[in-house]
């Protein structure tokens, strides 16, 4: 049963689940200021998941008319919530790029996401692209601390390795200056607000992209150098107590943060939100110079696992003991795309010796 109305405690022990936000619509038609407070709505009931009941942020749709941006802000906050996923799209019609979108959060996380800023806002900056691309120095077209809900993080832990997801949501559509000039949103999100030592080097890989992002905490750039095409790393930079972020919204941005290992690597996966929780017996064996491990996902699936930590001109991959190709990634990742071939697809990275 599900408990639509606003007075849950008094259906405790009714209703399993528990409806945590206003009905979503179909993609396109809804404003994206209703989304913003509708989401948020869903932040302050996710403490409520497996306690009160398994809540439901509303049905699931990410298919057309609307864009596959918003389309993965839906996925996203429906992942993340931890909850009931309820689909609403015709599925005879659904294109290939939103089936991607809706197995990606196929299965549920079964536990919900932590919205960290919920009552401690962090520092949310607007950038100029003039005045960084004439001065090439920092610049801010200005800052404020939004109300929470824009931050979530979710424990992982897949056997094999344990890592956070940061969920980060710019609600808004780019402000604009002098009529000409969009302006990127950069969080500044404080590394104890994600549980995270910035002592130690973690490894990020942002899921919707597939782009791994590198190392964090980074280094400076020469001379303080800063330029407005650094956005195109995602990671704007970081110091001993914040990482930064920067993209175009509305948008909702996916980081699997892990800490670094003294040996190769998975750092993600196209297959499901989770970034690796798909994965079972992921192993480095040094004296075999072999990353290895198992896909698990229905036959067909076409997507790819990414590693680093690895020279990838001496890199080359079987999967089900048959050759598979290998490509350079971002950051000098390594890229295997796979299509699975039965519940269980198994794979293996293979380095030469120097």
């Amino acid at each position: 049963m599900l408990n639509c109305n606003p007075y849950e405690p008094c259906g405790l022990g009714f209703s399993q689940l528990l409806y945590a936000c206003n009905d979503t619509g179909n993609t396109g038609y809804v404003t994206w200021s209703f989304m913003k407070e509708n989401f948020r709505s869903v932040a302050a009931h996710l403490w409520k998941n497996h306690r009160w009941g398994i809540i439901q942020p509303s049905c699931l749709c990410v298919g057309p008319p609307g864009t596959l941006e918003e389309a993965r802000i839906r996925a996203t906050v429906a992942y993340l919530s931890g909850g009931e996923i309820d689909i609403g799209d015709d599925l005879t019609i659904l294109p290939e790029d939103r089936w991607q979108v809706l197995l990606s959060v196929l299965p549920p996380a079964g536990s919900s996401a932590k919205p960290v800023d919920l009552f401690e806002p962090v520092l949310i900056e607007q950038l100029p692209y003039e005045d960084i691309s004439r001065s090439g120095f920092e610049s801010t077209a200005g800052s404020f601390r939004e109300d929470g809900g824009n931050i979530w993080v979710l424990q992982v832990d897949a056997g094999w390795d344990s890592w956070i997801l940061v969920g980060l949501f710019a609600w808004d559509p780019p402000r604009i200056k002098n009529g000409r000039e969009h302006q990127i949103t950069r969080f500044n999100i404080p590394w104890r607000l994600l549980g995270l030592n910035p002592d130690r080097k973690y490894w990020i890989y942002e899921f919707w992209s597939g782009q791994f992002l590198g190392e964090a905490p980074l280094t400076t750039r020469p001379a303080g150098y800063v330029h407005p095409g650094d956005a195109g790393k995602l990671l704007w930079g970081s110091t001993t107590d914040v990482l930064q972020v920067a993209f175009f919204g509305p948008a909702a941005k996916v980081l699997a943060i892990r800490e670094k290992k003294p040996h190769p690597w998975i750092v993600g996966t196209s297959f499901h939100m989770s970034s690796g929780g798909e994965l079972r017996n992921v192993a480095w064996d040094r004296e075999e110079r072999v990353l290895k491990g198992v896909l698990q996902r229905p036959a067909g699936q076409l997507g790819f696992i990414v590693a680093t930590g690895l020279d990838t001109r001496l890199a080359r991959a079987m999967v089900d003991e048959h050759p598979a190709p290998v490509h350079t990634g971002a950051n000098s990742s390594l890229v295997i795309p796979i299509i699975s071939k039965g519940e269980v697809t198994r794979w293996e990275i293979f380095l030469e010796k120097d």
